[in-house]
């Protein structure tokens, strides 16, 4: 399914015709029925203007769609703080309304995301993108139209007892399309929150029959993501994505084992998460301290590093670093949040919520400098985090937290643990073995070793040379992470060198270097991976029982893959 939905039409038979800005598999106008891809579109659907049964047009006029589009929501440098689409809907004059092509219209509506008619009765149908979160319909055969019906649970998943919820299929976020064919039954297309291209929760598209019950359901709520085990779950049930909060059931065969539990957005409770402006990728780590979980995220290229403590599961913005590699200014173009919020005149800096709203002030921020370069992040257990430079690894640590919960994190307190004689590039600190292994360029060529590292006796152990890719192909060894007892090298594209495919992840023992074997897409997935694009694609978490539970980033489909790994039942072979 596409990986976002902006607008849909809905056809007499139930056809859902769709558009979005981007799919990467070639779907940005797909078709959908019975809820099964059906082929792609012949033409370019439109939520904001339909015909009603009567044949006249009915438009969302000054629409504004809060929250809903990514590349318009931090309104632009030059605009200042007061622009973009996360400040409230406009009133008065500028205020987003119905109008239909007879001159009637309906203010009724805030900030309508979507409309649509319900083929069967003729009324309309308009998807509400304020706090109610919901489609409201008004028979508009004559006269005054009038509002008639709701659908869907006020609030939304903001509505839920737990705000966040997305388990209840009456609960929506982000509506971006909607309709009723030629039997009554609705469609609800939702692309929430944020919207329109680059990271957010993803599209979804649910089918309803006339008495509100679910008829099918289809989602695409990845794209250039991945995700990260939550340590707190020790079967490796609980995976955590910039967004998306996901349930595993090994049990269950493939494709069943999954569901999307709740999201961690709030864009009501707090318009200026960066999420809702910077595309965040990755959910890079998930960490339990100070009897609270905080998430790390960070976008395709490490240009930003945020983090966010959770309330319930919502995670609200507490910390952010600009962690962008530092070519040509990338630390300042690809930080479209903090020129909206004061940001210091300065390439590295970092932000800390001092006061708790969830926003950044002027006088929260401060900088540093880690050289030129930055190439590798990576965070400890204790929610201490690490940037890779020029040649030296710098430790920020939490220095506590604050009684909201939020670290104390200072440029003041930033020291340098080691230099390591090369760029580093891409790293983990194994903790409980005191062991940090690196790699040395963009491609790594090497993987570098180090003992007992958070001691002034820290010793190179040794260096493995990684292979690169296969002549005639692009890419190589994109990444690198660890656990306790091997380290992991991640492929970018076609070419991994011991298959020839994307996605190759080639797997070392930690003691000594020696290769053990590598890891590819299975028949799951049909044997095939889209390009790795991130720079922090891959994550290891380790089970009680000595299983690993590896995840990564696949482009192309728009997943994150879930592999299961025995090491004792499987180092006598590769797979």
């Amino acid at each position: 399914m596409s990986n976002h939905i902006v607008d849909m039409n809905v056809s007499g038979d139930g056809m859902c015709t769709t558009f979005s800005v981007w799919d990467e598999g070639g779907n940005a106008r797909a078709a959908y029925k019975d809820g099964a891809y059906f082929g792609r579109a012949r033409f370019k659907a439109n939520s904001k203007s339909v015909k009603d049964l009567a044949g006249r047009t009915w438009s969302i006029e000054n629409y504004y769609g809060r929250f809903l589009s990514m590349p318009t929501n931090g309104g632009g440098k030059e605009l200042g703080p007061q622009a973009g689409t996360t400040m409230p809907v406009p009133i008065g004059s500028s205020a987003p309304f119905l109008r239909c092509s007879d001159g009637r219209e309906i203010r009724l509506v805030a900030d309508p995301g979507a409309i649509g008619i319900n083929l069967k009765t003729g009324q309309l149908l308009v998807a509400d993108n304020g706090p109610d979160q919901d489609i409201k319909t008004f028979d508009v055969a004559n006269g005054t139209p009038k509002l008639v019906a709701t659908f869907g649970k006020k609030g939304g998943v903001y509505g839920a007892s737990k705000p966040g919820d997305t388990t209840d299929m009456l609960r929506f976020r982000g509506i971006t399309g909607v309709g009723g064919d030629g039997s009554g039954n609705l469609y609800v297309a939702m692309d929430g929150y944020p919207g329109a291209e680059g990271g957010g929760c993803g599209a979804e598209l649910r089918a309803f029959r006339p008495n509100g019950s679910l008829l099918w359901r289809m989602q695409g709520l990845l794209f250039v993501a991945s995700g990260t085990v939550d340590p707190a779950s020790q079967d490796g049930s609980d995976i955590y994505g910039a967004f998306t909060h996901f349930k595993m059931d090994y049990r269950k065969p493939t494709g069943q084992d999954w569901n999307a539990v709740a999201i961690s957005i709030d864009p009501f409770k707090y318009p200026d998460d960066p999420r809702l402006v910077h595309s965040m990728d990755d959910g890079f780590a998930v960490r339990n301290v100070n009897h609270r979980k905080y998430l790390f995220t960070t976008d395709m290229y490490d240009n930003m590093t945020y983090v966010f403590r959770f309330d319930g599961n919502i995670a609200a913005p507490c910390a952010g670093f600009c962690t962008a590699y530092g070519w040509n200014g990338d630390e300042v173009q690809y930080s479209i949040w903090n020129y909206r919020m004061g940001r210091p005149n300065a390439p590295r800096w970092l932000w800390v919520d001092k006061n708790g709203d969830g926003a950044a002030s002027p006088n929260e921020y401060e900088t540093f400098n880690v050289g030129r370069f930055c190439n590798a992040i990576d965070v400890d257990d204790e929610g201490n985090f690490y940037v890779g430079g020029d040649d030296g690894v710098y430790e920020f640590p939490t220095n506590g937290f604050d009684k909201r919960g939020n670290p104390r994190y200072s440029a003041s307190t930033m020291k340098l643990i080691a230099r390591v004689g090369h760029e580093v590039h891409s790293m983990k600190y194994v903790e409980e073995k005191d062991i940090f292994v690196c790699g040395d360029g963009y491609a790594i060529k090497n993987v570098d070793v180090f003992a007992d590292w958070s001691k002034p006796t820290r010793k190179k152990l040794f260096s493995v040379p990684i292979p690169q890719h296969l002549p005639g192909h692009d890419g190589g060894p994109r990444q690198l992470t660890a656990d306790r007892d091997f380290f992991y090298v991640t492929y970018q594209t076609k070419g991994g060198p011991h298959t020839g495919k994307e996605g190759e992840i080639d797997v070392y023992r930690l003691n000594d270097g020696s290769f053990v074997g590598y890891i590819t897409p299975g028949p799951e997935v049909g044997g095939i991976s889209g390009w790795i694009d991130m720079n922090t694609p891959t994550k290891v978490f380790r089970r009680s029982d000595g299983v690993r539970i590896i995840t990564t980033e696949e482009d192309w489909t728009g997943k994150i893959l879930v592999y299961e790994w025995n090491p004792a039942n499987d180092l006598h072979s590769s797979r």
